[in-house]
């Protein structure tokens, strides 16, 4: 087997890293992880490499956080967002079913998103004594916050809708953010009534699944917006 090179060793342990901190739920503490511990866990025979790309525990842990948001959240897929944003009308589904695919996750993706979401809770609370952790999270809820923002504008645009002033895309981010993430702290401590699926009549007039989730970022997007106005000449 070839020898890693540093990037492919900086990828492995980093990755390990989120494991551990994935894997310890709740009781996740960014501070104790231990860059000894993570290389053993990787399958290295010590961490000296380790000590080649980060000068110390705190330079990797604030790169391990960064790893953590990106790989968990999907705050790096830039692809992801602009293949969002570039709205064709066309082939766009119906704004119903847009809202409703939000909460369409498979019973496997919904445990892996539990799990990181409660690594990510149990780091935000452990940030109330950090302020590095604090501004870290910070850092990374601000790019996602500002994706979320650009993908709201352009899919109300697209569907013929207008924020009502004063509210605006940002601000619906944030509502629908932490409606979303409401609804994955139920769903982690009684899913039967966070999953709890009713049947509506959509906007086809058809009979359609919704779940509570979806539900509520409908009636938000109504709350929020209203068809576009023409301005008087």
């Amino acid at each position: 087997m070839s020898r890693r090179n540093l990037e492919e060793t900086r990828t492995l342990l980093l990755d390990t890293g989120v494991d551990m901190l994935v894997g310890s739920g709740t009781d996740v503490t960014i501070g104790k992880l231990d860059l000894t511990e993570v290389s053993t866990r990787a399958g290295m025979a010590s961490a000296g490499s380790a000590y080649k790309i980060w000068p110390d525990q705190d330079a990797y842990r604030r790169d391990l956080l960064r790893h953590f948001l990106d790989r968990s959240f999907n705050i790096g897929s830039e692809d992801f967002f602009a293949d969002m944003v570039d709205f064709e009308p066309t082939t766009a589904p119906t704004l119903d079913a847009l809202i409703r695919s939000f909460d369409d996750r498979t019973p496997e993706e919904r445990a892996t998103e539990s799990a990181n979401f409660a690594a990510y809770v149990a780091l935000w609370l452990a940030a109330l004594h950090d302020d590095d952790l604090a501004t870290s999270l910070e850092t990374g809820d601000s790019v996602s916050l500002n994706w979320f923002t650009e993908l709201y504008a352009a899919a109300t645009v697209g569907y013929g809708l207008e924020f009502i002033p004063p509210l605006t895309p940002l601000l619906f981010a944030i509502v629908a953010n932490a409606a979303v993430e409401g609804f994955d702290i139920h769903r982690a401590v009684h899913p039967a009534v966070a999953q709890r699926e009713l049947t509506i009549d959509d906007d086809d007039g058809n009979p359609r699944t919704w779940t509570l989730l979806s539900c509520t970022l409908r009636a938000l997007v109504d709350a929020f917006t209203r068809p576009i106005t023409e301005t008087p000449a």
